[in-house]
């Protein structure tokens, strides 16, 4: 039988210090009898020391490299899906540790529901020490912020009208037949100066949607390593203005179409940040972490309202 060809797809962004870490762990990882891989790493215009990084790792992994000028993730993803060959991508970010079953326990899972066409698997965050002392004691109102995710081992498919069970980037695998018929729209995901989210939640959610069947894999655990510079207020509430952005259902809801209603959430989002600002002077973290989600949410969507 030929063998069975998997592509891991990472793309990348000046983050050599956090890359090394992955590739050690896809070092690591545990390649079943039979299967072909190759890891394809794309260069999403890094000016820091990726490259010379990525030449410590030739021989070391079975490393294919790939270059996008374009900027933002969307753009690296889709440079990766064009340059990707095997039956399955599987798919991580370059501040993640797969764990050594990982890459097993999604072919198996493949292997066992060939129906399926779309596996997610728990992410566990990993946080850089110390920790602020107010971000551990609002942690649960931040986790999926953070692409935390656990369903449970229990669990099985996946169901497409719930948000809280669509796989995030971090740590998913599609049948490369299925990717090919679904692109990551630029419009989203991360770049240079921006903290827009939801390219790949948004592809996977719209294939199962469409009739693709997702399936979760508990046994496919990775660890997110959360840096410092991720773990203030100013990158929760830019984070979350950035989902609201794109959320065409929350405008209308909040405040309809029109310069009359632009101006009603611009008056919200006002006092969402007074509001937000009295009670992280008056009130402990477990009492405005809401608040900082709801100010954050409110610009996203006047923004979002503006396009």
């Amino acid at each position: 039988m030929p063998p069975v060809r998997v592509t891991v797809c990472l793309c990348t962004w000046n983050r050599a210090s956090l890359l090394r870490g992955c590739l050690e762990a896809l070092e690591r990882v545990e390649v079943p009898a039979g299967v072909h891989w190759k890891l394809l790493v794309v260069d999403n215009n890094c000016t820091d020391g990726t490259q010379r990084l990525l030449d410590d790792f030739e021989g070391r992994l079975p490393l294919e490299r790939a270059f996008e000028p374009r900027p933002g993730v969307s753009h690296a993803r889709n440079r990766a899906v064009e340059g990707a060959d095997g039956e399955y991508l599987l798919w991580t970010d370059d501040d993640i540790r797969v764990t050594p079953g990982w890459m097993r326990a999604y072919l198996e899972e493949f292997e066992r529901h060939p129906e399926a066409g779309v596996l997610g698997g728990p992410i566990e965050l990993d946080f850089e020490r110390p920790m602020p002392e107010w971000l551990r004691r609002t942690l649960p109102h931040f986790v999926a912020a953070y692409s935390g995710l656990d369903l449970g081992p229990q669990h099985g498919r996946l169901d497409p009208e719930d948000h809280a069970q669509i796989p995030y980037g971090a740590n998913f695998a599609i049948r490369r037949e299925l990717q090919a018929r679904y692109r990551f729209d630029p419009g989203r995901g991360r770049r240079a100066g921006g903290l827009l989210s939801g390219e790949e939640t948004t592809l996977l959610q719209t294939a199962m949607l469409d009739g693709a069947q997702g399936r979760w894999v508990q046994a496919a655990r990775v660890l997110h390593f959360v840096t410092r510079s991720r773990q203030r207020t100013r990158y929760l509430r830019g984070l979350f203005a950035g989902y609201a952005y794109f959320d065409r259902d929350g405008q209308r809801k909040e405040g309809g179409a029109g310069r009359v209603a632009r101006l009603r959430l611009l008056r919200r989002a006002i006092r969402g940040d007074l509001v937000y600002a009295v009670r992280r002077l008056t009130r402990p973290p477990e009492r405005w972490a809401e608040d900082l989600k709801w100010s954050a949410r409110r610009w996203g969507l006047y923004h979002g309202s503006q396009r």
